[in-house]
């Protein structure tokens, strides 16, 4: 087999996907046949192999944006709400007024973080590694790459993310800049870096 290309796990450092060491841990847990979620895989501390045997059996990952890559927008709604709430009590003629537009204020910045979490999902599968936006709006779209032609899996973070440790993880096919799939804001993006190499290694190794 012909040498694979690089990928990079991280701002500052270039591992070969095809490096990726193999391993003979056998997982404690069953595979389960059902979706699993982050929480799910957390709860379980799943590593990377344990993952990608439940997805030999079947089982689809789901992931989505963190809400702790929201902490600004969560901040700025307490502090709306707090303000509002401030200026209502110490202004009793007004009050019905300040708490209408402290309301108004409030439910804008909880619709954009409902929208910023909901409206892009993740999934990993043994075969596909799938990304769907616009699932808040009239306009859905879903990229797709196969697990067996990933080329690179690259992860970045700001200085924040690495503090409540979410990132970005864009992973990319065999085609350069053709099919690129971006996992953004979400928790433990190293952990997910090391699942799409081990799913790599293990589709090379188990094409079917």
């Amino acid at each position: 087999m012909s040498k694979q290309p690089a990928g990079v796990v991280d701002d500052h450092a270039k591992v070969p996907i095809s490096s990726f060491p193999s391993s003979t841990y056998t997982p404690t847990v069953e595979p389960t046949g059902v979706k699993l979620t982050h929480n799910e895989i957390i709860k379980q501390n799943f590593n990377a192999v344990d993952v990608v045997e439940h997805l030999k059996q079947g089982d689809v990952i789901y992931v989505r944006k963190s809400l702790k890559s929201l902490i600004p927008e969560v901040t700025l709604f307490i502090c709306l709400f707090l303000l509002f709430s401030f200026f209502a009590f110490m202004n009793p003629d007004t009050m019905s007024g300040i708490l209408l537009g402290g309301l108004v204020a409030c439910m804008v910045v909880a619709m954009i973080i409902f929208h910023k979490l909901y409206d892009k999902r993740h999934e990993i599968a043994w075969n596909i590694v799938s990304s769907t936006t616009g699932r808040n709006s009239n306009t859905q779209k879903t990229m797709t790459i196969n697990s067996a032609q990933l080329r690179t899996t690259e992860v970045s973070q700001t200085i924040f993310q690495r503090i409540v440790n979410v990132g970005n993880v864009r992973i990319s096919d065999m085609v350069p800049d053709m099919n690129d799939i971006s996992f953004e804001g979400i928790s433990k993006p190293d952990f997910y870096a090391a699942v799409m190499r081990e799913l790599y290694r293990q589709r090379i190794i188990n094409p079917s």
